[in-house]
């Protein structure tokens, strides 16, 4: 029977050559890898916004805002480490742009001369080199300059541990992280307060830190960074503003529910302010005022409220609770959840566990007059 013969490897070109089936796969490569380089720039931009979020407008609790030396130092190393590792993200990301662009391209060469080609004579396409730029570039851009950036990064990083050691300071104070509050003492003065840190603007004060319960951390990130508390140790850290000012510290280690609830509003005052708020918290109170603020400090006492919060120079002597002496020149409530106003006081007695659930202070049942004249004694006690 009469056979028609084809030349040799029509039949391969007719049904599609290995250059015109593999085509579309090696753009359908390059579309991918081009996809996934926008979504990543997309993620970064989307990190960027949502940090960009954390910053709160009156810059009371950011890092970003140093009020002292010690955050200024720590804010410079910073921004520093970011302009490195963004400095290197970018490099990194243009290299693997650049080499997925050139691989695709090589191989779209490749398959367009071997369709080209005789099928007797067709070889693959010659081993491209490594890097373009020769193995010289590899050593540099992979272990000289990395190892040159990790130097300087060590040496900046030591210089700024020499320069957080606390400096001498005439004052000492006193925080104990409890759940879920901060008990504050200066022992000089023997003056306890709590919920609120007052300091000398422009002076360095030294802190003594522990904990009486769970680990705390102490973060003012204004003034410093951050400090553990530990129950069965303590540890030194210390503060100075460059101006008067309030500030917000945070515990920065997770203690319980209400972790996140546990502020420390940081006061630095004008030294002859500092003096004179030193000389009134040490006085005597005076007796209550008025006969409301009288009922109030027997409901204190009747009630059991002096078992767990102490009162200077009155019978209520308790250390469970934050002590109460001055209560009504405080700027918030429960550890900074409120402002301490009336109203707020007057909801934070009457149902604790709804203001700040999972805090230890018991319901206390009152009637309305009782809760009236506490509130009023209270805020008398500034």
């Amino acid at each position: 029977m009469w056979h028609r013969r084809f030349p040799a490897g029509s039949e391969r070109s007719e049904r599609g050559s290995p250059a015109q089936s593999a085509t579309p796969t090696s753009g359908r490569r390059h579309g991918i890898a081009a996809r996934g380089l926008r979504a990543r720039g997309f993620s970064g931009l989307a990190g960027l916004a949502i940090l960009a979020a954390g910053c709160h407008a009156d810059n009371r609790q950011s890092m970003l805002h140093p009020g002292g030396s010690a955050a200024a130092e720590i804010a410079w190393l910073t921004w520093f480490l970011i302009a490195v590792c963004g400095g290197v993200f970018v490099a990194v990301m243009a290299l693997t742009a650049a080499a997925v662009w050139r691989r695709s391209e090589t191989a779209d060469a490749g398959e367009s001369a071997e369709s080209a080609a005789d099928s007797e004579s067709r070889k693959p396409p010659p081993a491209s080199p490594v890097s373009p730029l020769g193995a010289g570039f590899i050593i540099v851009a992979g272990a000289v300059i990395p190892a040159l950036i990790l130097t300087v990064i060590l040496v900046l990083s030591v210089k700024a541990q020499v320069a957080l050691a606390p400096p001498e300071s005439d004052i000492t104070i006193r925080v104990v992280g409890h759940q879920f509050w901060w008990e504050v003492e200066y022992p000089e003065t023997g003056i306890v307060t709590a919920n609120e840190l007052i300091i000398p603007a422009g002076e360095p004060v030294r802190l003594e830190l522990s904990a009486a319960d769970v680990i705390h951390s102490l973060w003012a990130p204004n003034l410093n960074g951050k400090t553990d508390l530990l129950p069965d140790k303590v540890n030194i850290a210390w503060l100075e503003s460059d101006s008067p000012g309030v500030y917000r510290a945070q515990c920065a280690e997770y203690c319980g529910v209400q972790h996140a609830l546990m502020a420390l509003r940081i006061v630095a005052l004008p030294r002859d302010e500092y003096d004179a708020w030193s000389e009134t918290s040490q006085a005597s109170d005076p007796e209550p005022a008025t006969e409301p603020q009288r009922r109030g400090r027997d409901v204190y006492f009747r009630t059991g409220c002096h078992n767990c919060h102490a009162i200077a120079h009155t019978a209520a002597t308790g250390r469970r609770g934050p002590d109460l002496t001055h209560f009504g020149s405080r700027l918030t409530i429960a550890a900074g959840v409120v402002p301490n106003t009336p109203e707020n006081l007057r909801e934070w007695i009457a149902n604790p566990q709804g203001m700040k659930p999972g805090n230890l202070m018991p319901h206390t049942e009152l009637t309305r007059d009782e809760l009236d004249a506490l509130v009023d004694y209270l805020m008398s006690l500034d």
